[in-house]
């Protein structure tokens, strides 16, 4: 049965970000150690209100305050319950183990890390957006309404593909 073993919910408000989206990103691309969303050549898949690359989830919401859940689970969660109105899962490389929240363009803004415990892994991860609505006390740190909610669950990570010997 999968066991929540950590999690971490933040709040971003679009004031601290005008003009531009967030995102969840390896910290290794926020100091320089690998290819970021903003180098030229990051690829990326689109899948309406996000993005997903290599290395990190690209949120295009970014016109009201939202709040992210990151969830490290023993094995993979249960299935989300029907207010998650979109969901999307799949894998991602963290070179670091470690994920943060950033800009666009990389600012002063620091938020703290999560650290998922095992760096050079491809991690399974789903993404959740909730429709804007009021929600309960019970996940997140405050009654919040009409906000944008969204919960990255990670597990895993992805064992490593055996190459038989010839």
């Amino acid at each position: 049965m999968a066991e929540l073993l950590a999690d971490l919910v933040q709040e971003i408000h679009p004031r601290q970000w005008e003009g531009g989206g967030w995102m969840v990103t390896d910290q290794g691309a926020l100091i320089g150690d690998e290819l970021a969303v903003w180098d030229q050549g990051w690829p990326r898949v689109s899948h309406g209100w996000f993005q997903i690359g290599p290395n990190a989830v690209i949120f295009n919401d970014h016109d009201k305050i939202a709040y992210v859940r990151y969830e490290l689970w023993s094995e993979e969660p249960p299935q989300a319950e029907p207010e998650w109105k979109y969901s999307w899962s799949g894998e991602i490389y963290l070179r670091t183990g470690r994920i943060q929240l950033s800009h666009h363009h990389p600012q002063e803004d620091e938020f703290e890390a999560f650290d998922l415990g095992r760096p050079g892994a491809t991690w399974r991860v789903r993404v959740l957006q909730r429709e804007p609505q009021s929600v309960p006390k019970i996940e997140y740190p405050t009654f919040v309404h009409m906000v944008g909610i969204y919960k990255l669950q990670f597990w895993g990570p992805a064992l490593p593909r055996e190459v038989p010997e010839a």
